[in-house]
């Protein structure tokens, strides 16, 4: 009878300490750039992901939490951000720093299982050959904001995946190479000229 009571009384203790007691879900929550790589000076966006079709609770369901993601103000220029229907903002988007990082801190509810909650848009600020880092982090890293609110609000802990960019030289379009080709030429014939007279 004690070693029962011993047990109740552990996952008791786990449960409201916010540990799963039983095989932990799995669910994750990302960024996923539209491109790897921006042009110089260049408009980009990166996708705010979740997949949590293994968490406890209804599916489809409807999700909600916060995020903050951090990257280096002089590399990129945040624009804006974009919720992707059925999830809404019902907190910011925020901007703030935290060591010498630009943060963008967004609360969302009613987002789907699988797929985009929404859209970060930026400006690569930094120079060619730099690399943008995002990284991402639950808003409260503590208690956690993260709840599937079908049939009742059953939290859960995603594991959190940030990515990065790479900033490239501005391309030379095509045409202006064939000029400057057309060019050479032209000059490389006036001199063939010159030293045949």
């Amino acid at each position: 009878m004690l070693k029962i009571l011993r047990t109740v009384a552990i996952l008791i203790a786990l449960s409201l300490a916010g540990i799963p007691s039983t095989t932990a879900f799995a669910a994750s929550v990302y960024l996923d750039p539209s491109s790897v790589a921006v042009a110089e000076n260049g408009d980009f966006t990166i996708d705010l992901m979740m997949n949590a079709a293994d968490t406890l609770g209804s599916h489809p369901g409807s999700f909600g939490g916060g995020v903050v993601i951090d990257f280096d103000p002089a590399l990129a220029v945040y624009t804006g951000f974009s919720a992707q229907l059925p999830a809404t903002l019902v907190g910011g988007p925020t901007t703030g720093s935290n060591a010498g990082l630009q943060t963008v801190t967004i609360e969302f509810d009613t987002a789907l299982d699988v797929g985009a909650i929404g859209t970060f848009s930026f400006t690569a600020a930094g120079t060619a050959g730099s690399i943008i880092s995002f990284g991402i982090a639950d808003q409260d890293d503590f208690f956690g904001t993260f709840a599937n609110h079908i049939p009742t609000n059953q939290p859960f802990t995603p594991t959190f995946t940030g990515t990065s960019v790479a900033i490239t030289a501005i391309p030379v379009p095509a045409a202006a190479w064939l000029l400057l080709s057309g060019l050479g030429a032209i000059g490389g014939l006036r001199g063939f000229r010159a030293r045949r007279r």
